[in-house]
C-alpha cells in the first residue's frame, strides 16, 4: 500500500505490524529480524527516520546475538 500511493491504508497495516510484533512472542528470530527490518523500511518510506532507524538497530542487534549475516548487513547499511 505504501508504494502505490495509499499511504493512509500503508500506514494502518504498519502500526498493526508493530502491535502484532510487540505482542507475539512465539516468532523465532530470523522471522523477528525480518519483520523489525520490514517495519523500519516502511517507517523510512514514510519519512519517519528516527523510528526506523530504531527498528533497523534493533534487527542488526538481534541478527548480531544469532549471526544472521544477511540480515545484518542490511542493517547496519540502513543506520
Amino acid at each position: 500500500h505504501l508504494y502505490s500511493g495509499q499511504y493512509h491504508k500503508g500506514l494502518e497495516i504498519l502500526k498493526e505490524c508493530e502491535e502484532v510484533f510487540v505482542k507475539n512472542n512465539t516468532l523465532d528470530h530470523f522471522e523477528r529480524i525480518f519483520i523489525l527490518n520490514n517495519i523500519g523500511f516502511g517507517l523510512m518510506y514514510l519519512g519517519e527516520l528516527d523510528k526506523a532507524i530504531t527498528y533497523f538497530q534493533m534487527s542488526f542487534e538481534l541478527a548480531k546475538i544469532h549471526e544472521g549475516k544477511n540480515f545484518s548487513s542490511t542493517s547496519i547499511a540502513l543506520t
